[in-house]
């Protein structure tokens, strides 16, 4: 048998080695793209930011990626770089509606709220089937005081996704605000039921309570709630409260003292505690 020269030999290896690359191209930036969804739909939002960098790596302009990725930065709580993906996003598509509900959604995390109204507005003119602009414009108008106007929306969010919990909690302190007091425990009855670990919810409801008069519920919704999260400023800052209503000096001031560990100003709680309780005795 002959030999075969070398450089055919070489020429044979090189030439499979280009056929077994081009037959294994790696995913696709689709494949990243629907990964990223994947992950982010289970809660894996730092393994879903990974995948959408590798499609946004394979394409420089895909439109998809980064307004998902801005939108998990947002849960991430990662405002600003949610805003520059939305930004990227819009500039790639002026009518990209959930880019600019992300984007509303971020601004009204950084406080920057006539962005988020003019980004809420716009997202919701583009699709006003998008549920999260509603729930966010609602948000954005409590904090600004609108509630009558933040009712309709949150009411309207909660119609599109009924078990949402954000947006109960929301209505229910609009409803509260509102003096609409039987619709507002409903929705925190509500939200304890759909997530039975929400300490905020506890914390919401244990104020309602106290508002209303109710202390012995009152400490039972604030001691679940700081059981549940021991961090929970708010749940500290209410059962002070409660318990300087009750005369209760010791326990109010272990409340304050920890309340002011979590980063509460502590002057200004025990005068606003001091109001309160003020209003409240006869």
């Amino acid at each position: 048998m002959l030999a075969r020269p070398l450089a055919a030999v070489l020429l044979t290896l090189v030439l499979a080695l280009l056929i077994a690359a081009c037959g294994d191209d790696g995913p696709s930036k689709e494949d990243h793209f629907n990964a990223g969804v994947d992950l982010a739909a289970q809660g894996l939002l730092e393994e879903a930011v990974l995948e959408f960098d590798q499609a946004i790596g394979l394409d420089l302009s895909y439109t998809e990626a980064y307004t998902n990725r801005g939108g998990v930065y947002l849960d991430l709580g990662r405002p600003q770089l949610a805003i520059t993906d939305s930004n990227k996003a819009i500039e790639l598509d002026p009518d990209n509606a959930l880019a600019y509900a992300n984007r509303g959604g971020a601004y009204a995390r950084n406080f920057q709220l006539e962005e988020a109204l003019v980004d809420l507005d716009k997202a919701i003119k583009l699709d006003p089937d998008i549920q999260m602009a509603y729930a966010n414009r609602g948000g954005v108008y409590a904090l600004t005081g609108d509630y009558e106007i933040a009712l309709v929306d949150l009411i309207r969010a909660v119609q599109m996704a009924p078990s949402q919990v954000p947006q109960l909690l929301n209505r229910a302190g609009v409803h509260y605000e509102l003096g609409n007091i039987e619709e507002a425990f409903q929705d925190y009855d509500q939200v304890i039921r759909l997530d039975p670990a929400n300490a905020m919810a506890y914390a919401s409801r244990g104020y309602s309570y106290w508002d209303q008069g109710d202390f012995e519920n009152a400490i039972a919704d604030l001691d679940q709630a700081i059981s549940l999260d021991e961090e929970q400023a708010l749940a500290y800052i209410n059962r002070a409260l409660v318990h300087c209503t009750l005369g209760n000096d010791a326990e109010c001031q272990d409340d304050i003292d920890r309340a002011s560990s979590l980063g509460i100003n502590r002057e200004e709680l025990i005068k606003s505690i001091a109001d309160l309780v003020a209003e409240k005795s006869p």
